[in-house]
């Protein structure tokens, strides 16, 4: 049984396959509809919005915020949801908020066409 009121996890499905990841997120989810602890779950795996009430997108250093995003799906979720029109949209927003700090900043080397 988890005594602490909050789990920390930095980026701990990174190194897995994508079939393994949404397994991993399926039991962390089970863990937490267990035991309701606050998880700070650090990621840049997009679909991990299917764990999240709330997520704060990031830019590069120095780390700011670029956006919140309110998670407003109910509780229990399942993995179809991921699948469904509301969801794509939620995750297009926040593509659109990770991408966004992109424009302009690429440096010529790091082009992928050398532009």
């Amino acid at each position: 049984m988890f005594s602490s009121t909050l789990l920390l996890m930095d980026e701990p499905f990174g190194a897995l396959d994508a079939l393994t990841r949404l397994r991993m997120q399926e039991l962390l989810r089970d863990i937490w509809e267990q035991f309701r602890k606050t998880i700070l779950f650090v990621t840049h795996d997009i679909e991990a919005l299917l764990l999240a009430d709330r997520s704060i997108v990031m830019q590069a250093p120095p780390g700011r915020i670029r956006g919140e995003i309110t998670v407003p799906f109910e509780r229990p979720r399942m993995t179809e949801i991921i699948a469904s029109s509301e969801f794509m949209r939620l995750k297009q927003h926040c593509l659109q908020l990770v991408h966004s700090e992109r424009r302009g900043d690429t440096l010529p080397r790091l082009s992928p066409l050398g532009l």
